[in-house]
């Protein structure tokens, strides 16, 4: 007899030996916590309204936001490699980043070092920090985004700006202007344009001598009202937008800017090519150079990127706590892109679904939210696990909810969103739960559990069937 739809749960068959655990890859150098610099991380916006109840046209925009993101970062690794990402669709690539023409030596003097930096939480959207730039140094407060790779701030002559900070490049003895500009399409349909300079850029102490940045003489809606000032991606180079010599891709030549941490790398400035977070509602931040021992116990659990651009890595298992599913097919598991620049958990739409049925008391949303968000009964919110590389994280409930979908509902929104893209996005509701180490210089994401999160398990989903 032929299994009924919920026991089937995820896509394709997938092998015992896919889900086999790979040999671990080297581990990057970490430093003792006293060698760590804080720099403090906040969290910025909301995603519940005065209420208490969840912003069904906030949740909206940030997801159309997040669609806009990875159209404008398949369209930079396609200008910059001179090929398309295997994971790019057509529902991502309606946007893009545009370079139009415009017209037209200081030494890094941290060599070896580590740095932490706070991070700020401000109700649920963005985690934002703090840069330094020019000579004196101005600072400003931006978004620290795994999800993409270019430096922007305000510029002084901007018009919808807000009250942001501003840099001004006649105050600044280090401006270099590159004579070009720059423009980022975002998914509220506006756009951040401006002008490309280097000047120097610090975090927490550790400089770029010429680092280049954008400027911006008009502000993507998004941006106007945020608590931050701007963005700090910190994907890799290949995801870049920001190209001074105009060329079309590498393959002819094309100059494209090195992200801000790569050129610590670059300038001998870290002491391993290693940055981490530890998300937290107090006393998140941001690690560059290294790790925080203080902040996970065990040992950190590695995963190969399996493509540079994104920090896209393999993930084997979803579901709730007692019932976890095995993803994907060939090869094992599904592709999953880790994003500090979402709070949300996006999935391939037929395996969220699935994913829901599992969960007793789920409905779909699709009419009253949105096409592909659920919903759980509040006083029952469900434990959901994601296993990476055979070990399975636990979500902590409290992050798992958005919010009731109105006054007096019984019903919460679930922040594991379904859309038609192949992959997974897996946002801070996961990064939370877990100490989240990038490594350059393996090319690898390591997971490790925190003091105080919920236990992890060791071992692999059992196996899915395949659904037709």
């Amino acid at each position: 007899m032929r299994p009924s739809y919920p026991q089937y749960l995820f896509l394709l068959l997938l092998s015992s030996s896919a889900l086999a655990r790979p040999a671990p890859a080297p581990a990057p150098a970490q430093q003792p916590s006293s060698a760590l610099v804080t720099i403090p991380l906040t969290k910025r916006g909301s995603l519940i309204d005065e209420s208490g109840v969840a912003d069904v046209e906030k949740l909206k925009r940030h997801l159309h936001g997040l669609t806009a993101k990875y159209a404008r970062g398949f369209s930079a690794y396609e200008r910059n490699t001179g090929s398309t990402h295997s994971l790019a669709r057509s529902a991502f690539l309606s946007d893009s980043v545009v370079l139009k023409r415009g017209k037209s030596n200081k030494a890094a003097q941290n060599q070896g070092k580590t740095a932490s930096v706070p991070l700020v939480n401000a109700n649920d959207i963005l985690w934002y920090g703090t840069v330094e730039i020019g000579t004196p140094p101005a600072q400003y407060t931006v978004d620290i985004d795994t999800g993409s790779s270019d430096l922007f701030i305000p510029d002084v002559a901007c018009g919808n700006c807000g009250n942001h900070n501003r840099y001004d490049k006649s105050k600044s003895s280090t401006n270099k202007p590159t004579g070009k500009q720059f423009t980022l399409r975002f998914g509220d349909g506006s756009n951040t344009v401006g002008d490309l300079y280097t000047d120097v850029v610090s975090m927490a102490g550790l400089s770029v001598p010429a680092q280049m940045f954008g400027s911006a003489s008009n502000f993507s809606d998004s941006f106007t009202t945020a608590a931050s000032d701007g963005l700090l991606g910190m994907a890799y180079p290949s995801l870049t937008g920001f190209h001074p010599n105009g060329k079309k891709n590498s393959k002819k030549g094309s100059k494209k800017a090195r992200p801000f941490f790569n050129s610590l790398i670059a300038n001998n400035v870290l002491a391993s090519p290693v940055f981490s977070f530890y998300l937290s509602n107090a006393g998140a931040e941001l690690a560059l150079g290294g790790v925080n021992t203080g902040k996970y116990t065990g040992d950190i659990n590695w995963n190969k990127v399996t493509k540079q651009g994104f920090w896209q890595v393999q993930m084997q298992g979803v579901g709730p706590a007692g019932n976890l599913f095995a993803v994907g097919g060939i090869g094992g598991g599904v592709q999953a892109l880790i994003d500090s620049g979402t709070s949300f958990i996006v999935g391939e739409a037929e395996g969220v679904k699935a994913l829901y049925a599992a969960i007793p008391g789920s409905k779909d949303a699709s009419t009253t939210v949105a096409p592909g968000y659920y919903t759980f009964p509040c006083n029952n919110v469900p434990t959901i696990s994601l296993t990476f590389n055979g070990i399975s994280y636990p979500i902590d409930p409290k992050y798992l909810s958005l919010g009731p979908v109105a006054n007096g509902s019984s019903d919460c929104i679930g922040a594991v969103v379904g859309k038609t893209q192949g992959f997974w996005i897996i946002g801070d509701v996961f990064m939370r739960g877990v100490y989240t180490v990038f490594d350059f210089g393996n090319n690898q994401v390591g997971f490790a559990q925190l003091a105080s999160a919920l236990p992890t398990t060791q071992g692999v989903p059992r196996k899915a069937a395949r659904i037709l």
